[in-house]
């Protein structure tokens, strides 16, 4: 059990992945063109661009899986993952997850400036997360509210965002697994 996570709710997860998996996720949102579809407006957003459950993000779902296990000591099973673009003035308004977030890694995959992701810790203080490309925040998204300001960037670049999320393997949220909309199981199955 780690107990800062336990304490805090959160935890910051240095180079998580390499330089060459982010490459290649970078790699997968670019070729499923990315930079050629239009922002479409989420309320919880602003105008973003969103791939649910991407095939070239799989392996970063597995490989986080067993970073996570062994942190927290205990076994845990993926519910869904999504990654988003996020242009000039999106955002994220202040909120908490669905229950299929019980545990919540926020992944930077690109960005053209520092924005940092704000979260209420545990004991309801404000902290401030700058994550830097690779790293990532594992946190409990069901429990933790957390936003993001304005984005203030150039008009063409975006910053890249992966979320991955489970549920505790014997928790209490465990009904969630695989996240019953899409079928995450055969997805995590293939190579």
């Amino acid at each position: 059990m780690n107990r800062e996570f336990e304490k805090n709710g959160l935890l910051y997860v240095k180079d998580i992945f390499t330089r060459s998996e982010i490459a290649s996720i970078k790699k997968g949102a670019y070729k499923n063109n990315i930079n050629l579809y239009q922002p479409e407006y989420d309320k919880t957003r602003g105008n973003v661009i969103m791939f649910y459950s991407p095939k070239y993000a799989v392996f970063a779902v597995k490989k986080a899986k067993v970073v996570i296990e062994e942190l927290l000591g205990e076994e845990i099973v993926p519910t869904y993952w999504f990654m988003t673009a996020y242009p000039n003035k999106s955002y994220l308004k202040y909120h908490i997850d669905r229950p299929s977030c019980e545990i919540s890694l926020s992944v930077t995959i690109d960005s053209p400036t520092k924005w940092p992701l704000q979260i209420l810790d545990s004991s309801g203080k404000k902290q401030k997360f700058y994550i830097d490309t690779g790293s990532a925040l594992l946190y409990k998204g069901i429990d933790l509210p957390h936003w993001r300001s304005p984005l203030n960037c150039s008009k063409n670049e975006n910053h890249i965002q992966l979320f991955l999320h489970y549920v505790r393997k014997n928790g209490k949220y465990k009904e969630y697994a695989y996240d019953k909309d899409i079928d995450c199981f055969n997805l995590l199955n293939c190579d």
